[in-house]
């Protein structure tokens, strides 16, 4: 993955509905088409925009669209080099050779009018994987009906177009040909970026034609450009001419004008019906041009040879879009190959890597000797320098952030600021299970002892691995020095292959044994979170050495893919991607009905390029880590989700898009992405018909996870083919023919249908079966073959009624029993892992427990049996208080408004007490069970503006306290205030925030780290925010200081370069715990508060202010990121899912104007920003002193201003 491309400027998205004409963009070759355009800015996704049309619908193996917009949107690849050709929906076509490398226009003349097809009544496009075709009519033409189909060479750099007339009299028809002037379309190779039609980036003008000369053969023509030289030949009996691009605005016009200055390749012929004719264009240098009684051969060989590509995947399923895009993956797949390697990208990012995830595609589809070349290729570029004798410091010309000197050593592969090492290993490993090759283990031995001497070298944090840029969530991912989830799990399960292999070719497995068993227990020690059921993101190596526990996708399908959790922490963590990570639903009109969802990566703020983005490999990663962990009904939500936003709904029909549509900040982006074609064909094919080989082993493993609906499904590649029948809901019939180059064992697993097996027979034979004993959620049987067979006939035939389904997340309170009734099924016994529960009660059919868990969700397993059948069912439940107080999201100045919710099955009437700021009023109050009362809006007459601690006492019902925030009360006009002079705790100015040097405490390891400015990320380490203050200065010093509309007011340092910030942070340029001394009694602290934080801070406790009382006692306010901890150079992005900030957003101050305001998403404020925070006190008691204790490392916290209110 490689940074966001630095020329778009922020938040161009597509304005869906609307639609302008290239003319309106000054487009004058393009006045007939119709692009969507850019907006200005980005835009939240929120539940009133978040549904999108379906734009291509499957037809067998295509994508069609009647009449569509889209230009130069559907790339068409040729022999596996950097050209190709855009294709759009319409016949229109641009070479790519790259840069700019010409136009194709296709038209007709007729006595009724004459037309570009692009301008044409009616078009129906089809993109069939590998070409398009285009069926054409328009009145002009009378009931003639056209039909062009346009394959990209194989053998040469260029395009081949048959033109059929399907019926009707026969019609003139006209191509043009020019524009090559070599231009950068942009800086991503012309590929779609940001959700905008590529033809906003081709944009071809008169313009291009000039500085070109066209030579006329007889039917064959030459076109010499600055961009290249295309040749071209016709059919026999066309016409071609030279004209003027000018003209290029009609047709007719175009036939009257005479070439000069800036010239088009002009043809005409007629088309009569079941007489095809062929037009082929090709880049000067490469295959001998054909004659053009040789078109029709030529054709035939390239339409050969996109058979060749798509054959070699074949599906059939129930379902139309996994029909259609099984070989859009196949074709995109084949694209990737260049030279002896896979490249990032098929269009942007058309370079060669070892990682990351395409080389995936190449062994998931039985391109086995390519998956050789590639490994062997990048082996051979392994650093074999002798092993340095301590690693090098942080780099300086990164201001600290990389350590390129210390990665750039023995074992590194890439020679990279990236760790492509792992995702290189790993599907190294994963190529040995396909083929069990062990002549080439032996090969790559070396290799593989190298990569993981260097590993732990670098990054070995205590068993822990530390993350250096590893996987495609890399930019703007760092962790200090502190140990990794998923760097962790991928050198575990690294070591354990290594041992494995090591036994096979003779080598010790031992040191790679100890390894394993150092790492997976440090794994379960320190990352697992017991109590929450996930594993935590990282743990810190500096500082307070905390865990975070808020992980990112890659945290759980990382963990799972590399088999590090048991079946049980498998679904816990998948648990935690259930309940944490927003869910973004994909709907519109034409989409077809279904709780199909994406989800971001992370729910990390604020937003870094690739930390929080909705990437579709992403999205196949965790669809794959469902089936692998047996969860297949939410894996086909989330993974036809994502087949539907990208191969359907987008831009480019079939597409395999590096970003998603429903991304905020990059939107639809790229074309067919190696990343996300290598988990398209891994969770098509691992995931969806669950192929897993183990060659090493000679095992066979397949655990389908179709949906329970369907009664049908077949795949074939060249490792095996396999097809499925479901009859009567009870019959199951497997026949599968492997055609691996070793013989295996066979072992099917299949998810119950009955609660009893009647029979399983294998090749009309009685067969043995054996139970799934950590089946969670349904029962399943594993039939075991043996014995290596070339074709498997298995039957599985149940009967009985249908087993228990799990039973829907269900809401209890703390205290309160958990009853579950599992009938007809026998409870066997419990398995508690979080302690969610105690008086475990499990027997006979049910379970009941007293809840013991700490608020969120949970899952107690409990082992039932059905007849024949034992399995395990989760018990998902949430933990809510038995009341909550529920502040309205709309305050107004003249109350305070909230609701109670009861939590309890117990409705409540009666009496309660609701104090409000220490104001109290007692009523009768009704909150039905299971729900809300009614808003209760008290008087704020006499209260604070601010945080309001409420308190409703129901007396034996119970009692709930909370706080509201309500910054638009009017302070009273009694209220005194008192600005404490802080003048001797500034230490700092804030302008210099970022102007210091943070040198240390830095990680003494191989590491990514915050630049020593303070701010940017280790892919923008010289990234910097000018702080200004002169408006805080001015309005803050002047009479009266700094005020709010409320009347809260700070009395600041005047202009000038005095010291206005109390910082105080775990960087050693600041006091760790700042702490003074504050006097008298208040009724309310009112901070201003400016300072940093980060997105690896995100989601925990960043710091903390405690304010104590001379009796001992203290108020603490807890700064946290998102809730009310705000970086200073800006304000977060806010929606409605990737996105959310929970709470009200505290008032803060721009400043360099001194503006109060209230924040909106993603604004940048003039000069930064401070934040108004408080904190309620106890009037009756004398404080003694504030102090200001950092937490997170990396962050600044200051304090500008104090003001106490009594």
């Amino acid at each position: 993955m490689k940074p966001p491309f630095p020329f778009l400027p922020a938040g161009f998205l597509p304005v869906r509905g609307r639609v302008i004409s290239l003319a309106m963009l000054g487009c004058a070759l393009l006045t007939a088409e119709t692009l969507v355009a850019p907006a200005a800015a980005q835009t939240p996704n929120d539940g009133g925009n978040i549904e999108r049309p379906l734009r291509y619908r499957p037809d067998g193996q295509d994508f069609l669209i009647e009449n569509g917009t889209g230009h130069f949107n559907r790339p068409l690849y040729g022999p596996h080099t950097a050209f190709r050709v855009d294709a759009s929906d319409r016949p229109d076509f641009a070479f790519y050779l790259p840069r700019k490398g010409g136009r194709l226009q296709l038209g007709f003349v007729s006595p009724k009018g004459s037309r570009w097809l692009t301008d044409a009544e009616r078009v129906q496009g089809r993109y069939r994987p590998g070409e398009m075709v285009y069926d054409v009519v328009d009145s002009a033409i009378g009931d003639s009906a056209l039909r062009l189909t346009a394959l990209p060479l194989k053998e040469s750099e260029g395009l081949i177009v048959m033109v059929e007339l399907t019926r009707g009299a026969p019609v003139d028809f006209v191509w043009a040909f020019g524009g090559a002037n070599g231009a950068t379309v942009n800086d991503r190779g012309g590929d779609l970026i940001g959700g905008r039609d590529p033809g906003l980036a081709w944009n071809f003008q008169a313009g291009d034609y000039a500085d070109s000369t066209v030579a006329i053969t007889g039917t064959t023509f030459e076109y010499k450009g600055k961009g290249g030289t295309i040749q071209g030949v016709g059919p026999t009996g066309s016409r071609l001419m030279v004209g003027e691009a000018a003209a290029l605005g009609t047709v007719d016009g175009l036939l009257a004008s005479k070439g000069a200055a800036q010239p088009v390749l002009v043809g005409r012929t007629r088309v009569v019906s079941g007489q095809p004719f062929y037009l082929l264009l090709q880049r000067a240098g490469g295959k001998v041009l054909p004659a053009p009684d040789g078109l029709a051969f030529s054709y035939r060989l390239t339409d050969r040879a996109r058979q060749g590509i798509v054959n070699q995947l074949a599906v059939d399923t129930p379902d139309p879009f996994v029909n259609a895009a099984a070989n859009a993956i196949e074709v995109s797949g084949d694209a990737l190959w260049q030279g002896s390697t896979v490249m990032h990208g098929n269009v942007a990012w058309r370079q060669e890597f070892p990682g990351w995830r395409g080389p995936y595609v190449l062994d998931d589809l039985g391109w086995h000797d390519r998956a050789k070349q590639h490994f062997e290729y990048w082996g051979a570029k392994q650093n074999t320098t002798p092993v340095p004798e301590k690693i090098p410091p942080a780099d300086a010309d990164s201001n600290l952030a990389r350590s390129e000197a210390a990665v750039h050593s023995n074992g590194d592969i890439a020679n990279s600021h990236y760790d492509m090492n792992l995702v290189y290993i790993d599907a190294l490993f994963r190529h040995l299970l396909w083929t069990g090759d062990l002549d080439f283990a032996r090969k790559m031995w070396p290799v593989i002892q190298r990569h993981l001497a260097w590993e732990k070298r670098l990054f070995d944090r205590d068993g822990l691995y530390e993350a250096y840029a590893a996987i495609w969530a890399s930019d703007g991912l760092w962790y200090s020095g502190g140990g990794a989830a998923h760097t962790t799990a991928y050198n575990l399960y690294h070591n354990r292959m290594a041992a494995r292999i090591a036994k096979l070719i003779g080598q010790d497995p031992a040191p790679y044994e100890q390894e394993a068993k150092w790492i997976a227990d440090a794994m379960q020690h320190d990352l697992w979170l017991a109590d929450r059921g996930w594993y935590a993101e990282y743990k810190d190596v500096l500082g307070l050495k905390r865990v975070h526990p808020d992980a990112a996708l890659w945290t759980a399908y990382h963990a799972i893919d590399s088999q590090v959790p048991d079946a049980f922490q498998a679904y816990q963590t998948l648990r935690y991607v259930d309940t944490q990570i927003a869910h973004i639903p994909v709907r519109g009109p034409g989409v077809p009905a279904g709780d199909w969802y994406l989800l971001p990566t992370s729910n990390w703020v604020p937003y870094e390029w690739s930390i929080n983005n909705v990437v579709p490999a992403e999205l196949s990663h965790t669809a794959l880590a469902y089936w692998q962990s047996g969860r297949a009904d939410e894996a086909w939500k989330l993974w036809k989700g994502m087949l539907l936003d990208t191969m359907f709904m987008g831009t480019s029909p079939g597409n395999l898009p590096n970003l998603s549509q429903y991304d905020v900040y990059r939107r639809e982006s790229y074309r067919d992405f190696g990343d996300t074609t290598g988990m398209a064909a891994r969770s098509l094919v691992e995931g969806l018909f669950g192929i897993s080989p183990d060659a090493l082993a000679g095992v066979l493993t397949i655990r389908p996870g179709f949906p329970r609906e369907w009664t049908y499904a077949s795949i074939r590649t060249p490792d095996l083919s396999y097809s499925y029948r479901l009859d009567n809901n009870q019959s199951e019939r497997f026949v599968i023919e492997p055609k691996f180059p070793k013989p295996m064992q066979l072992r099917l697993r299949s998810v119950a249908r009955g609660e009893r097996v009647a029979a399983v027979q294998v090749n009309g034979r009685p067969a043995q079966w054996n139970l799934v004993a950590d089946a969670i959620g349904a029962p399943a049987i594993e039939v075991v073959l043996t014995q290596p067979a070339a074709r498997y006939e298995v039957t599985i035939r149940w009967v009985g009624r249908a087993t228990i389904a799990p039973r829907p997340t269900t809401m209890v309170t703390l205290d309160k029993m958990l009853r579950v009734d599992f009938a007809p099924a026998t409870v066997l016994e419990a398995f508690d892992p979080q302690n969610a529960l105690k008086s475990v009660t499990a027997r006979d059919q049910s379970l009941t427990g007293l809840v013991n868990a700490l608020p969120g969700w949970h899952t107690v397993f409990v082992k039932v049996r059905q007849e024949d059948l034992t399995w395990w069912m989760p018990v998902d439940f949430e933990v809510r208080p038995p009341l909550q107080l529920i502040p309205s999201p709309n305050q107004d100045a003249q109350s305070v408004r909230f609701r109670i919710r009861n939590n309890t099955n117990v409705p409540i009437e009666r009496w309660a007490t609701t104090d409000v700021g220490g104001q109290k009023n007692t009523t009768t109050l009704k909150v039905p069970a299971l729900g809300d009362s009614a808003e209760i809006a008290f008087p704020s007459t006499g209260l604070l503006p601010g945080t309001i601690r409420v308190r409703v006492d129901f007396a034996d019902a119970g009692s709930v306290t909370d706080n509201v925030v309500n910054w638009q009360i009017p302070a009273p006009a009694d209220t005194a205030w008192r600005s404490v002079d802080l003048e001797k705790e500034y230490n700092d100015s804030v302008g210099r925030i970022f102007k210091n040097a943070y040198v240390s405490p830095r990680s003494p390891y191989a590491s990514l780290q915050m630049p020593k400015q303070g701010m940017g990320t280790w892919d923008t380490p010289t990234r910097t925010f000018a702080i200004n203050d002169a408006g805080l200065r001015r309005v803050g010093g002047g009479e009266g200081g700094l005020a709010l509309p409320s009347g809260v007011h700070f009395q600041l340092p005047g202009p000038g370069d005095a010291k206005n910030a109390a910082f105080a942070s775990l960087w050693d340029n600041f006091p760790k715990e700042l702490s003074f001394q504050v006097s008298g009694r208040a009724r309310h602290a009112y901070l201003l508060m400016a300072g940093t934080t980060n997105p690896m801070q995100t989601q925990i406790d960043n710091a903390e202010v405690v304010l104590s009382y001379w009796d001992g006692t203290s108020e603490r306010l807890v700064l946290r990121n998102p809730t009310n901890w705000w970086p200073i150079e800006k304000d977060y992005f806010i929606d409605d899912f990737a996105f959310q900030v929970p709470g009200p957003r505290p008032p803060r101050v721009e400043l360099a104007t001194g503006r109060v305001y209230s924040p909106e998403s993603n604004s940048r404020p003039a000069g930064g920003a401070a934040t108004i925070l408080d904190v309620p006190l106890d009037p009756s008691k004398q404080l003694f002193s504030l102090t200001i204790r950092p937490l997170s490392n990396e962050v600044i916290v200051g304090l500008l201003g104090l003001t106490l209110a009594r």
